[in-house]
């Protein structure tokens, strides 16, 4: 937006008949222009107007939009163009007659942002003879013998007044109301005027043709002809000329605000621009010559009250002329300079007390020897220069803090600076005029604060270490005596550190507190014990006040750290006010006090209200149980930074005292409590951030929108967009927002008209948000609009039911799985130990062990050495046989070394039972680790049985038994091979079988495959061939994969 502060004055101006008492001056105003690079449509702009909610409207060659002070929103997609006269009606909809058509109206709902048109002339019979509209009422219009009252609300049309006869061509309604209504009719030439019952015909004032012709709301009519106008208020007679404008022009547009205030100008016809523009202002008469001079293409003119702001739309944008509104500041200032450069330092204060008469005394930091006297008869400011015994003005520097009253008599404090340094105590008694000073007995050290002492003869004294800063004392004074009494505290503490800003006396304790830049102490008059205490984690602690409050912790002030609170008994502190922010001390959760600053430098408490004052390094803060408001160099402050202490409350004038760092000023607790905005925030749109689209979507609002806003678990974050529609001080507009249920308490007063929050927990809250006008008054009004926060669908109780049995569904069939694994598991261990009970049958032969154990008789029963050493042999291998077989039974794998040691010791009791039958060889492949590498136990020694049995025990030849261990291909299987040179298995089969043999290994070999693949995931494949197929013998060869 475009800002120009022009200054105009109009020195001379001629008695204008219609405001004989108008003044030559001119007072300053701003002129603000909305153009396209503000956002405007259209540079066109044709009407303004404010809505009910004081948003602003214009009407542009591109359709309908609205300003909210931040930004303009353009609303011109309705076929509808507001080219027009542009203005509320009594329902607050806004309504504009459609330029070239006089018998039509454009009609838009603020609110809900909705547009229509309405043709009035098929609501009554006979001659149209236009419409009228004055904001804030209904619209007129004329038809037949009738002039309507039209309700856009409802779009029904009720007649107002019956005319004495029906309209012709060329008649026109000027205006009309409740009471009346006036007329121009074109065959007469005359204006027919109908008020409070009276018919008034009111000759032309001229013979020329009339150009323009306007009612105000006083009932004054103007008519205008190419060369002059002319004015009759309502009673006289006759038509008056008025005189043209300063530069000679005749007037011939008039405007006209909600209050009657007028604004003439001269339009020339073919060039369409302004050449010069008057305000009548009440008793001012304002030349708007400065707006011409920016842009001459009025178009019209528009404004509630003229006095305050102007709107002229024209073919280069809205131009906006405001003027300062005169406010009455609360605060008497003293000692203040008016422009004082920022980052520089005025009359810097120090503190305040009254005598007994209630005049105010003022002492200052300075290197001058004054202090400040205020009578409060005339609010009149003696200077007082400090003085020693014997009435010569001293040479001191601004040491002290405080003032105090002691039995009528004025008491401070100040310091001589040097490489030794002397601190005094000064005493000025007002009845006598005369001074007294006294010096501490030590160097170095420099009063900080005086206070009432243990009596009433008694003062003490707080002095800072003006060289190392560290060893602060305390003091008992005695004036009466002239004499001073040093303290030595008693422990844990025997110096004050710091600079003591304040101190306060705790009767209810028997201590006195002290605020020093180094922390709080607490001294004991009782014991004398001195205790300090500091912000945790090592946080620098300056306290700068102290409030002691009935409940009995501590208010204090603080540098940096804001409004603490402390509890005596706990040794702890509390943030309680300020600018929130992360720390080592805890915060208050609810009642935070967003201060202006975290700087604090007075508290005070006023009574018996108990409002609370405090001072900071950004403005006076005023907190209450219904309002709280900072009060800053906008409401008449002579400064924003207060950096002292100094705060007092006056009770022979009821008024405050407050010092800063450019003089101090004066105040009255009801002179705080101001009247609220007349306005109201109102809440613009919000937006949402979808995390899922990554765009951000705006969604508009009603002004005063309350039905709850809904947020759904896929938005990142979403905003509040708001304004307050002060258009006047437009820069110095404030917000606060709290949003209940996630905010401590409402954030600090900012500029920013949003807020934004970002993922937010589940929940419902209610977003808040007030404002403080251009010249700092708070809304009354909250608004208000309840927000909940969905869950995401895996937070919802109906999930988490669902999880659950989901989760139990889970368990139980875990469950009912695990059992019926362990069944099946205990079932097939079952066969497994049947397979090897049979396995172990089927290696356990009877007549295997028969034939061996006959053959092992003979060779015992033989006379011969080598049969008995023979048999010994066998005996040992039969037995370990037996052993390997019982072991292997109880394990379902074998390792490759033991199934060899097995087969070898077996195929050696075969051959003594087959005597020449047969010679075998038993290999293993090198790629084998026979220790590591395992195979299915009893699998084998059924194969070699069968070798034997039925391929090579019915040869009669000698035969030869090969069995081979090696690794498939991929290393992945182990495979065995049993091959035999015996008969075959075509002449085995063919072989008869004893009665008694039943064979079981075949079943037992299938049924351990299906176990093996089924519960030890091994693929056992068994393959049967013919190994010489082309012979009579073939033999067999067995391959076993495991």
């Amino acid at each position: 937006m475009k800002f120009q502060y022009l200054q105009w004055f109009f020195y001379f101006f001629i008695l204008w008949p219609v405001s004989t008492n108008a003044a030559d001056f001119s007072p300053p105003f701003t002129i603000r222009q909305l153009g396209l690079e503000d956002g405007l449509p259209h540079r066109s702009t044709y009407a303004s107007t404010h809505d009910r909610h004081h948003l602003l409207w214009l009407g542009t060659e591109a359709g309908l939009c609205r300003f909210d002070g931040y930004q303009i929103s353009a609303f011109n997609h309705f076929p509808q163009k507001f080219s027009g006269s542009l203005k509320n009606d009594q329902d607050s909809l806004l309504l504009s007659i459609v330029p070239g058509y006089r018998d039509s109206l454009e009609i838009f709902d603020p609110v809900h942002r909705t547009a229509s048109g309405k043709r009035l002339a098929g609501l009554g019979v006979g001659l149209f003879a236009g419409i009228c509209h004055r904001s804030g009422f209904p619209p007129y219009f004329g038809q037949g013998a009738t002039i309507y009252r039209y309700s856009a609300k409802d779009g029904k049309a009720v007649a107002a007044h019956t005319l004495k006869r029906e309209l012709r061509n060329g008649d026109r309604l000027i205006n009309a109301s409740v009471s009346g209504y006036l007329l121009y009719r074109a065959d007469q030439n005359d204006l027919e005027e109908f008020f409070n019952g009276q018919l008034i015909i009111h000759p032309p004032p001229s013979d020329s043709p009339i150009e323009f012709i306007f009612q105000e709301k006083s009932g004054k009519i103007w008519v205008g002809t190419e060369q002059n106008a002319f004015t009759k208020n309502r009673g006289q007679d006759i038509f008056r000329p008025v005189p043209p404008l300063p530069n000679g022009d005749p007037v011939n547009k008039v405007y006209e605000d909600d209050l009657g205030h007028i604004i003439v100008a001269h339009l020339q016809p073919y060039m369409l621009t302004m050449t010069d523009m008057i305000a009548y202002l009440g008793q001012d008469t304002v030349s708007l010559e400065g707006l011409l001079e920016e842009e001459k293409r009025v178009i019209h003119v528009d404004g509630h009250d003229f006095r305050q702001e102007i709107r002229a739309a024209t073919h280069g944008g809205l131009y906006t002329l405001q003027f300062p509104q005169p406010q009455k500041s609360p605060f008497y200032n003293f000692l203040a300079a008016e422009d004082m450069p920022s980052g520089t330092f005025g009359h810097v204060m120090r503190g305040f007390t009254a005598d007994n008469d209630g005049n105010v005394y003022a002492n200052k930091d300075s290197s001058k020897p004054w202090w400040f006297r205020v009578n409060i008869k005339d609010y009149s400011l003696d200077t007082l220069l400090m003085q020693n015994d014997q009435g010569q003005v001293v040479k001191q520097f601004g040491c002290g803090t405080n003032l105090i009253n002691h039995q009528g008599d004025i008491y401070g404090m100040s310091c001589y600076r040097g490489d030794v340094d002397t601190g005094h105590v000064y005493r000025y008694r007002p009845k006598t005029d005369s001074w007294r000073q006294w010096t501490l007995p030590e160097v170095n050290q420099v009063v900080r604060w005086i206070m009432k002492g243990r009596s009433e003869n008694e003062l003490m004294l707080i002095t800072q270490d003006s060289k190392t800063d560290q060893k602060g004392q305390l003091y008992y004074f005695y004036p009466a005596r002239d004499s001073f009494a040093l303290v030595l505290p008693a422990g844990p503490e025997h110096y004050i550190a710091g600079y003591t800003k304040s101190a306060k006396a705790d009767s209810a304790r028997s201590c006195i507190w002290i605020a020093s830049t180094r922390g709080l102490y607490r001294f004991n008059l009782l014991d004398e014990k001195l205790e300090h205490f500091t912000f945790p984690s090592g946080q620098a602690t300056s306290i700068s006040d102290i409030v002691i409050r009935k409940s009995g912790d501590l208010l204090l002030g603080t540098f940096k750290n804001g409004l603490q609170r402390f509890f005596p008994d706990q040794k702890q502190f509390e943030h309680v006010g300020g600018i929130a922010v992360d720390g080592p001390f805890v915060q208050k959760t609810d009642g935070f006090l967003s201060l202006p600053s975290s700087f604090v430098a007075a508290i005070q408490v006023t009574q018996p209200d108990n409002y609370l004052l405090i001072t900071t390094f950004n403005g006076l803060y005023f907190h209450g149980p219904e309002t709280s408001h900072t009060y800053t160099t906008n409401q008449g402050l002579p400064s924003n930074e207060f950096n002292t202490p100094s705060l007092f409350f006056n009770e022979t004038d009821q008024r405050w005292y407050a010092g800063g760092i450019n003089g101090f000023c004066s105040f009255k607790t009801d002179d705080l409590l101001s009247t609220k905005s007349p306005l109201e925030p109102l809440l613009l749109r919000y937006r949402l951030m979808d995390e899922l689209t990554g765009v951000e979507k705006s969604i508009p609002l009603t002004p005063r929108h309350k039905e709850e806003i809904t947020i759904r678990p896929n938005v990142s974050y979403f905003a509040f967009d708001f304004t307050l529609p002060d258009y006047q001080n437009a820069e110095a507009r404030k917000y606060q927002t709290r949003l209940v249920g996630f905010d401590r308490d409402w954030r600090s007063a900012t500029t920013t008209n949003f807020v934004r929050y970002t993922q937010l927990p589940a929940g419902s809250y209610t977003f808040q948000v007030r404002a403080i006008d251009g010249i700092g008054r708070q809304t009354e009004i909250i608004r208000e609009v309840p927000v909940t926060v969905l869950k995401p669908w895996y937070q919802k109780r109906w999930v988490h039911f669902l999880m659950v049995l989901s989760l139990a569904g889970i368990l139980l069939t875990w469950h009912g799985n695990r059992l019926a694994r362990l069944e099946k598991e205990h079932q097939a261990e079952r066969r497994v130990q049947s397979l090897e009970l049979r396995a172990l049958r089927q290696q356990l032969n009877p007549h295997f062990i028969s034939n061996a154990m006959n053959a092992i008789r003979e060779y015992i029963s033989s006379q011969e050495a080598q049969h008995s050493k023979k048999a010994g042999d066998y005996l040992t291998d039969f037995s370990q046989l037996m052993r390997l077989f019982l072991e292997a039974s109880r394990k379902r794998f074998t390792s490759v070394a033991d199934e060899v040691d097995m087969l070898e010791r077996y195929l050696s009791l075969e051959q003594l039972r087959f005597p020449d039958k047969f010679d075998y060889r038993i290999e293993v492949n090198e790629d084998i680790d026979p220790d590591m590498d395992e195979i299915p136990s009893l699998l084998l020694q059924p194969l070699v049985e069968n070798a034997i049995n039925h391929g090579l025990s019915p040869r009669d030849k000698k035969g030869f038994l090969h069995i081979h261990f090696e690794l498939e291909d991929d290393d992945e299987a182990i495979k065995c091979t049993i091959s035999d040179d015996g008969v075959g298995r075509k002449i085995a089969a063919a072989t008869p079988r004893r009665r008694d043999h039943i064979s079981r290994s075949t079943q037992i070999m299938e049924d351990r495959r299906i176990l093996l693949s089924e519960y030890d995931d091994i693929e056992l494949r068994i393959t049967m061939r013919d190994q010489f197929p082309e012979r009579e013998h073939t033999g067999t060869v067995v391959t076993v994969r495991f």
